[in-house]
């Protein structure tokens, strides 16, 4: 038995295509693991950068050709997939693909899909493996045509007793935005292949912990990782028979690493225990890490790098959701709704950052204004005689509350959300707890609550305070009765939530942009678990009750 692999990388195109110089980062990261003897031992590894279409074909004919049944065959493929307008079959592109006006194939300049399935047809080998990093790449496995039929099963075109081919995306999606937006990030290789690579290398795509990867294996670990980076990009798996059985990498049962590294995912199903937009975990989580640390004998370098691979995709999930809020918020000034333009270039942003529509639905209902903002302009004449509407006056203000309002009327929110902690900490008489008790909330002095409320309603024209907060609980049916629904909805609204996790205090937006409703915003209960529950430094929803109490 000899294990044999072809990674064929296509970086530079004509002008039709766009470059994607990942593709030989891609094809020498996975040469580097396919030949490395502790993890797959590949006897041969034929690289293939940049070639074109006959050198292409003659490589891919060698590597099925002359094949004994237990030989193991992989091809990879990293590069533009294109689908011809007319016939609508797959082509993998070459540096001289030209593409015509009417968006049909030069087909001369461009290797067939059906040529890559013929040599397949005709390999002996019974252990073959094809992944494909390109786009339509699920239209491979499941347009292999013959003479006289539109579709034919994949096991009878195939033949042998077991293939696996796994693709970057379905047989109707470009994954070509994500492809190149990849390339203007840190990471040299393509989404796909650095997950793919990543469960290798780290022996994290054992997912079983038998210390073998199958193919099957490999697929779910990159799948999954994929998604949550990228929700909108869909990584397929096709087998053949027992296809999904093929080995392709070994690991090292009982390694620390691994085991560490699966702590660390493990932990990430725990609402609340990582910051997303910082990457750090919560100081019960980090005590809890540190120890295994120790007990295997890990360098903190070593735990950061690792910590920092497996909470990747979802810290860059939440990034770009942020992002696209961020982006959200601008065009509202612009006026609503919004035009033409402005609409397709959120459209364009949310597809270059691989959301869904679902992955923005609560973002855009947070943000989006009940009546248009563009109003019609008044007549010249009707400018001229109408009045300046009157300059709303301050509250006025106890001298206790001096140093917020200074805060406020400068615009300095983080520090005006600190002072507010801290001076109802001192009314209650509870700065050395830190937090407030339900009985402190039931108790606390109208008159101090209002006073803090109408700064903050005075100064955010009307966004912030715990009025404005009460008011969106109370309009999701929230009640002095806590309901988890209703809290992560509320959550959801003001932005103290994104995805399914709620943000920790250092990720909330502290400017006169945040969501109506975000501030004052939740404080930890000093290292408590409660912030997984999205809970503060006092109960918000006893606090919503004390503020309907006072009449706010």
């Amino acid at each position: 038995m000899a294990k044999f692999a072809l990674l064929i990388g296509v970086s530079e195109y004509q002008p039709e295509l766009n470059p994607l110089p990942n593709a030989l980062h891609d094809i020498q990261a996975l040469q580097i693991i396919l030949q490395d003897e502790k993890v797959s031992a590949f006897d041969e590894v034929t690289v293939l950068p940049n070639s074109g279409r006959q050198a292409m074909e003659e490589a891919i004919y060698h590597l099925f050709a002359n094949r004994q049944k237990d030989d193991v065959v992989l091809l990879y493929f990293s590069g533009h997939g294109v689908r011809d307008a007319q016939s609508l079959a797959l082509f993998f592109a070459t540096p001289q693909t030209q593409i015509t006006e009417r968006k049909t194939v030069v087909t001369p300049t461009a290797v067939a899909a059906n040529f890559l399935q013929e040599q397949m047809g005709r390999c002996r080998s019974e252990r073959t493996v094809v992944i494909l990093d390109c786009c339509y790449s699920g239209a491979f496995p499941k347009n292999l045509a013959i003479k006289g039929e539109d579709r034919v099963d994949v096991e009878v075109q195939l033949g042998g007793k077991g293939c696996a081919i796994l693709t970057s995306s379905t047989a109707t999606q470009s994954s070509r935005a994500a492809r190149e937006a990849s390339e203007g990030d840190e990471r040299p290789l393509s989404l796909y292949t650095h997950y793919l690579v990543e469960g290798l290398r780290t022996g994290a795509a054992d997912l079983d912990g038998d210390g073998r990867i199958t193919a099957y294996e490999l697929h779910q670990y990159t799948h999954e990782k994929v998604t949550e980076e990228s929700p909108a990009m869909t990584p397929e798996f096709y087998p053949v028979r027992e296809g999904h059985e093929i080995y392709l990498a070994k690991v090292r049962m009982g390694d620390p690493l691994l085991l560490y590294r699966r702590e660390v995912r493990r932990l990430l199903s725990d609402e609340g225990a990582i910051d997303f937009m910082t990457g750090e975990f919560d100081e019960f989580e980090r005590i809890f890490l540190d120890e295994f640390c120790l007990r295997w004998n890990i360098a903190k370098e070593v735990a950061v790098q690792i910590e920092k691979e497996v909470t990747e995709p979802l810290r860059q999930l939440h990034q770009k959701l942020r992002k696209y809020e961020d982006l959200y918020q601008k065009a509202l000034k612009r006026g609503f709704p919004f035009s033409a333009r402005i609409h397709q270039r959120l459209q364009d942003c949310q597809k270059l950052w691989g959301l869904r529509d679902e992955d923005i639905t609560s973002i855009e209902a947070r943000l989006k204004p009940k009546q248009p903002t563009t109003k019609p302009q008044p007549k010249a004449e009707e400018q001229k005689n109408t009045p300046p509407p009157p300059t709303p006056q301050p509250p006025q203000v106890p001298l206790r509350y001096q140093q917020l309002e200074k805060l406020l009327r400068a615009k300095e929110w983080r520090q005006a959300d600190e002072e507010t902690t801290k001076q109802m900490l001192e009314v209650a008489n509870r700065i050395s707890e830190g937090w407030l008790q339900a009985e402190d909330i039931d108790s606390f002095p109208c008159e101090d609550l209002r006073a803090i409320d109408q700064l903050w309603v005075h100064y955010s024209n009307g966004r912030f305070g715990f009025s404005v907060q009460k008011r969106i609980y109370q309009g999701l049916g929230g009640t002095r009765e806590y309901a988890q629904d209703v809290w992560r909805a509320y959550g959801k609204a003001v932005g103290w939530r994104m995805g399914n996790s709620w943000l920790y205090y250092s990720s909330l937006n502290f400017s006169a942009s945040a969501p109506e409703g975000h501030l004052p915003a939740p404080r930890p209960r000093g290292g408590s678990r409660e912030r997984r529950r999205g809970g503060v430094f006092f109960s918000r929803v006893e606090t919503f009750s004390r503020v309907t109490a006072c009449r706010l």
